[in-house]
């Protein structure tokens, strides 16, 4: 009789003690602005020695930055040279919740839509014309200086890629 009573207590107070325990926060309920305390926020260099690009070529060097926007919004800025020697300069400002937001600087892309998985991990897509090009699922690790963007996709010319991305924070 006590398993029935303590057994779904135990489940509901577990999540907490564990994120407790590796010291860290607890994912803030949908809606809640996370500027203060959300781990994506800042610069991130691009370490082109830890990611893969299938089929390639990488860019020879790229930052991210991402800055708190509105009401749980953000504002990216991708920056950087490509492969061939020219300059990468992509914007958008958006919010985690699954609508459309129009990007500039991006060929392959003109809207994005992003959704916050919880604190660490978020996942949007790339689209140009109504039509997802581009998957991508962003990861940070707990103690913030790695972050991992997984993406897979379609350009404009029909090439097909898959690649696993590693940034440095700055």
């Amino acid at each position: 009789m006590r398993l029935k009573f303590f057994l779904p207590l135990l489940l509901a107070v577990f999540p907490l003690c564990l994120a407790t325990a590796r010291n860290t926060p607890p994912t803030p309920p949908q809606g809640v602005p996370r500027a203060a305390g959300d781990p994506f926020l800042g610069t991130w260099k691009l370490n082109l020695a830890k990611s893969t690009y299938n089929p390639g070529p990488p860019p020879q060097h790229q930052t991210y930055t991402f800055e708190p926007a509105d009401d749980n919004g953000v504002k990216f800025t991708a920056a950087g040279v490509d492969a061939r020697g020219n300059p990468i300069h992509i914007e958008y400002t958006g919010h985690f919740d699954g609508k459309e937001f129009p990007v500039r600087g991006n060929r392959n892309s003109s809207r994005v839509v992003l959704q916050r998985i919880d604190l660490y991990t978020v996942e949007g897509e790339n689209r140009q014309d109504g039509k997802v090009i581009r998957r991508f699922r962003r990861t940070v690790t707990p103690d913030g200086k790695t972050m991992t963007v997984m993406e897979k996709g379609t350009d404009v010319n029909g090439v097909v890629s898959e690649n696993v991305v590693v940034y440095d924070r700055q």
